[in-house]
């Protein structure tokens, strides 16, 4: 038989993630210059790419064959393992598409509970219809016997499935290829089963094995060195029909047999429309009527509850309310919006905080008529063509903010009121990125991190415009010399360069959920998440539409979480608040907002933001929606000539006249893309549909699009009695602000909520921050410091965690007849929220602790370890008991002992116990009196407690002596400052750590100053450079640099490093010694004549007055050490 063609049937995608370098787009491209009719894929244990590979499969005039290669549990061993095999499984047709589903969902189902990979072979059986298999997972090593377990399972499979399985042939050349070869021959003769021959395809080319067995190294978590490490088999490229049919050239069947198996494997995936669930509605009303019904409603609601209209803007609204649900209607999104409105409104009658709106769904009356956004879309200026465009078919996108701390309660309403089936999060898959590969590459071929780190930053880290490692070889010059100049540094770009772009691994969207009207796995397979119940997607987004699954958003905001929280502190005092009612013209919030002190409002609180509204000094809302919109990348070049005509510094100057009243709310500078659209129309006559078009071909660059709409727009504008060349200038204006022109529906939805937090800030900034603070509890505590520094800068009081006062989480509290914030018990490290709830609970229920022993008596040892008594101590919640914070610190095990002694006994009678004041005398000796921390040692365990000082700062006295130093605020340094910007910052070490990665040793140093924290990791050589010594709870002048690194990303680097006191040593004229009593002056003055000569007098002050020691010596002298056991010295100072 004269066989010309060959078709692959076992071929692994990089779906199969970190196995396989093979991309469907290069596997496909492949197929077709081989002129291979189709093609299969078949990842291992999952369905991923199956619609992107069907998809770009047709698109090219290719057959897709659809499978997998599933691994089955054949049994259960007599130690309890598992013995599994892989089978690898074809769709024969849509009952083999949903049994293939179900069993690679029932895969991560059991990774879930087993935390292995597998399906259970009488479930494989059980769903077996529509699937075809082709089987090779037999010995290597030895020749079946005919009774063997394999010849059993093998016999098995052959009656279930019939004439739907066969056995495939693999040749890899290698020493157990001939013994698995004639097993496989024995068992198609012993069985009648057909053979097939494949060359399970992992790479491409031959030339990729190297890369192919650096990414098997990367999946492992190894090394090349590693001898012991799985290897990729050579053979495993995708071999031409020619090497195929030589290799085969004396298995004419099985060669036959994979040109056969395509024409019944020809179930091809199709495109659905959108599957929405079914409302719940009555027999008598359809969705279409529904929507109208309730729109009208919510409109007339809207109106009477918030506005004053005349007829004719009355009849403006309801006239675009009918345009829109007439559009809505004919696309067939009534159900959607329902939905939407339907899980909102429950949101909001369960009081769960939803934001105003988000995205381009923002600029339906629809949508605000249903309660979906709170935002008046007329009020605004917003368009409904941009959200839903009756020229351009689309899936409608509402992207709703939720309470991050009550998402779920909304998602959970959804999936029980729709079915826990029908509902599924989606998948998403992330990549070898270039930085990221270079580092895995390099460390899998043994390169140190300090050399793989300096390479990897040779490649800019720029999200908003990333380009291949291919382009920075071709155009940046430092990186092609390098890799002209370093073998190993080419070797790493070579291997990098084919693995760039792989999936690395799978996880799920932030915030996107399908609901279905059938059960999901009826239209894809499902995946599921280890730390989540919630069934995902097999299937990304973009592939999900074609299926017909919608995506709703439910994102989680913290800010709502933090206004949320503010109401409720505020009602407290009996004040209800309703922020959709609130003055948007309120004078006093927009001095704050003109101030620049913005910490903690929404969008608004970085320190070049700030600056922004310093110069803007915007009082309208208008304002504060144009500069979310321009405070990004491209459109940030026109905040200046926004506020320079805003204050009539320049003049307006306007494209055309007739697009003054358009562009007159924004001087003259088309920031939004809905001035594009109104652009377009008000010039050109466009309809907001085709400028919505207009907008999208000019936002994307497409050019086929735009050359068509020039034209029509050039037309159009004769009609304006527009010149062809001013039409021309025009169209160019509007095509650059198209370019990086911001959607004014999300841009004035967000403002709305920074407004609303500014505010409240300004109106009741005692209860903001309360809840700005409580919002940080589970973050990092590095934001502490700049809120209680804004905090006192409004003449708040930030109190300390107390025993008796503080409540489970920051609280408001009345402090000298004004209202302070108190630091809770649960934001103390170590403590938890549990613990917390335990010692306020006990406290309401049976009274304030009266001493240390009275609290280690009601408390439930049970909740409480050392650690936790160690860490209460350094946050000085004991301290109104009258003992050292060091002296309890010390006694934790001693207090810890009697909590548990008590317990043990007659709960009763030791309660009684201690309610006698004297019994408590037999119990002090446990908690020995040690002096109290110095000040540098109390600071630091206030804030390795708290994450912020309740005591003074240790660097204020250190900022007078510098008083006339330029030192700058951590607070303050400003990511946007030139090249080459400097700062110098004087600093309280609290910690440092090394860390050593690869060969290179890093010293991380967590630093404060008055402001703020800050972490720099610094390499210890430098460090050492500099000759300085670290000490914990000693002061620094820290010397940063702002550099401009590749990426145009400035970054803040280490400089230098000075101990404070060395610098001090430089400059100050003479030291003060205060006394608290003058018992020991002789002896001060004894020790001051054994030191050297030298040109700093000292004197000694007790109370008003101070006298000359008559002794001067050198700056050098560790005054402190000497004089340190002489208890009658409040301090030692040096001054200027």
């Amino acid at each position: 038989m004269n066989i010309k063609s060959f078709i692959h049937l076992k071929t692994k995608s990089h779906y199969s993630i970190l196995e396989s370098s093979v991309k469907i787009d290069d596997l496909i491209e492949k197929a077709v210059i081989n002129d291979m009719p189709a093609i299969a894929l078949t990842d291992t244990n999952n369905l991923f790419g199956a619609m992107e590979f069907t998809k770009k499969a047709i698109n090219k005039k290719m057959q897709p064959i659809l499978g997998v290669n599933l691994t089955i549990e054949k049994k259960i061993e007599e130690d309890k393992s598992r013995s599994l095999c892989n089978i690898t499984c074809l769709i024969m047709n849509q009952k083999g598409w949903q049994n293939l589903s179900i069993l690679v969902s029932s895969i991560y189902k059991n990774l879930q509970k087993y935390k292995q990979k597998f399906v259970f072979l009488n479930e494989f059986l059980k769903h077996n219809d529509g699937i075809l298999i082709l089987f090779d997972d037999v010995s290597e090593s030895s020749l079946l016997q005919k009774n063997s377990n394999d010849c059993f399972f093998v016999k098995d499979l052959k009656n279930v499935f019939q004439d739907r399985m066969y056995l495939n042939i693999f040749r890899k050349n290698n020493k157990h290829q001939s013994i698995q070869e004639k097993n496989l021959l024995f068992l198609s003769f012993e069985y009648d089963i057909p053979l097939v021959c494949s060359n399970n395809i992992s790479f491409l080319n031959r030339d990729m094995y190297e890369a192919q067995d650096c990414l098997m190294c990367i999946n492992q978590s190894t090394t090349i060195a590693d001898i012991k490490r799985i290897k990729p088999v050579s053979e495993c490229y995708f071999k031409d029909s020619g090497e195929m049919l030589s290799l085969f050239e004396d298995m004419n069947e099985a060669i036959t047999n994979t040109l056969n198996i395509p024409k019944r494997c020809s179930f091809i995936l199709k495109d659905s429309k959108p599957k929405l669930p079914n409302i719940n509605v009555s027999k008598d009303i359809n969705e279409s009527d529904l929507i109208f019904q309730l729109s009208y409603k919510g409109l007339e609601k809207r109106i009477e509850n918030n506005y004053t209209l005349s007829d004719k803007e009355r009849t403006n609204y309801f006239n675009r309310l009918d345009y829109e649900l007439k559009v809505i209607n004919d696309m067939g999104y009534a159900g959607y919006f329902l939905i939407v409105s339907d899980f909102i409104i429950w949101a909001k009658n369960n009081n769960i905080p939803v934001g105003p709106g988000r995205g381009s769904g923002a600029g339906s009356i629809v949508a605000w008529s249903l309660n979906i956004t709170d935002i008046n879309p007329i009020e605004y200026g917003l368009l409904f063509e941009r959200f839903l465009n009756p020229d351009r078919i689309s899936l409608p996108d509402f992207d709703i903010d939720f309470c991050k701390h009550r998402r779920e309660e909304v998602i959970d309403y959804v999936r029980n009121k729709y079915g826990k089936h029908k509902v599924a999060q989606i998948i998403t898959f992330g990549s070898l990125q270039a930085r990221a590969v270079i580092r895995d590459v390099g460390r899998v071929l043994g390169f140190n991190y300090g050399r793989i780190d300096k390479i990897a930053k040779l490649i800019p880290n720029n999200p908003g415009a990333i380009k291949s490692l291919k382009h920075y070889v071709e155009n940046d010059s430092i990186v092609r010399d390098l890799i002209e100049e370093d073998i190993e540094v080419r070797k790493i770009f070579d291997i990098s360069i084919k693995l760039e772009g792989l999936n690395r691994n799978a996880s799920t969207h932030a915030a996107g959920l399908v609901i279905s009207n059938s059960p999901i796995i009826n239209d894809v397979p499902l995946y599921y998440d280890e730390k989540s119940s919630i069934p995902v997607s097999q299937f990304n987004m973009k592939y999900l539409e074609n299926i017909g699954l919608i995506k709703f958003d439910f994102l989680g905001l913290e800010t709502l979480s933090v206004l949320d929280s503010t109401l409720k502190l505020i009602l407290k005092r009996n004040i209800n608040i309703d922020l959709n009612k609130i003055n948007y013209e309120d004078e006093k919030t927009y001095a704050t907002l003109s101030s620049g002190n913005t910490l903690g409002v929404f969008q608004l609180e970085s320190v070049p933001m700030r600056q922004v509204l310093k110069q803007l000094r915007p009082d309208r809302i208008e304002d504060i929606i144009a500069v979310v919109a321009l405070y990004r990348p491209g459109p940030m070049e026109q905040i200046p000539a926004y506020i320079n005509r805003k204050h009539k510094i320049e003049n307006t100057i306007y494209p055309h006249p007739l697009l003054e009243d358009l562009l007159a709310e924004t001087h003259g500078i088309m920031i939004y893309q809905e001035q594009v659209m109104e652009a377009a129309r008000v010039i050109a006559g466009f309809s907001l549909a085709k400028a919505d078009l207009l907008r999208r071909a000019m936002g994307k660059k497409i050019k086929s699009e735009m050359q068509d709409l020039k034209k029509s727009f050039i037309e159009g504008s004769k009609k304006n009695n527009i010149p062809t060349e001013s039409a021309k200038q025009i169209f160019s204006d509007i095509e650059k602000f198209a370019g990086y022109g911001f959607n004014k529906s999300h841009a004035a939805a967000y403002a709305m909520i920074s407004y609303q937090t500014a505010w409240c800030k300004t109106h009741y900034p005692a209860e903001f921050f309360t809840a700005l603070l409580n919002s940080e509890i589970n973050n990092s505590s590095s934001k502490y410091i700049p809120i209680k520094a804004e905090i006192e800068k409004l003449g708040l009081i930030l109190l300390k965690s107390d025993i008796n006062n503080s409540d489970i989480y920051f609280s408001v509290e009345k402090y000298n007849n004004n209202l302070a914030i108190r630091s809770g018990l649960a934001n103390i490290k170590n403590i938890g929220f549990e613990l917390a709830k335990h010692i306020v609970n006990n406290r309401s229920k049976e009274g304030k602790y009266s001493s240390i022993f009275n609290f280690f008596s009601r408390l439930d040892p049970s909740l409480i370890n050392k650690r936790q008594i160690e860490f209460l101590s350094m946050a000085g919640v004991f301290d109104c008991f009258k003992y050292s914070r060091s002296s309890i610190f010390e006694a934790s095990s001693n207090l810890l002992l009697i909590s548990q002694n008590i317990h043990r006994d007659d709960l009763a009678n030791q309660k009684a116990l201690f309610s006698d004041h004297n019994s408590e005398d037999n119990f002090k000796h446990l908690i020995n009196p040690i002096k109290p921390w110095k000040k540098e040692k109390n600071c630091i365990n206030e804030y390795l407690s708290l994450g912020f000082l309740v005591s003074d700062n240790p660097l204020l006295d250190d900022f007078k002596f510098f008083k006339h130093f330029n030192f700058t605020y951590s607070s303050d340094i400003d990511e946007n400052k030139i090249n080459g910007k400097e700062y110098e910052i004087l600093v309280f070490l609290v910690g440092f750590e090394q860390k050593n990665i690869g060969n290179t040793i890093f010293i991380d140093l967590f630093l404060l100053d008055l402001k703020g924290f800050l972490n720099i990791r610094v390499y210890k050589e430098k460090l050492d450079e500099k000759t300085v010594s670290l000490n914990i709870g000693s002061t620094y002048v820290i010397s940063l640099i702002h550099a401009l690194g590749k990426d145009a990303i400035m970054r803040l680097r280490f400089k230098s490093i000075i101990e404070a006191e060395r610098l001090k040593n430089s400059y100050f004229k003479y030291f003060k010694i205060h006394l608290e009593n003058i018992d020991f002056i002789d002896d001060i003055k004894n020790r001051l004549f054994q030191l050297e000569n030298g040109n700093k007098k000292v004197n000694i002050v007790y109370k008003d007055i101070e006298i000359s020691s008559g002794v001067s010596i050198s700056s050098d002298v560790n005054l402190e050490n000497i004089m340190r056991n002489i208890t009658s010295i409040k301090n030692i100072e040096k001054i200027m």
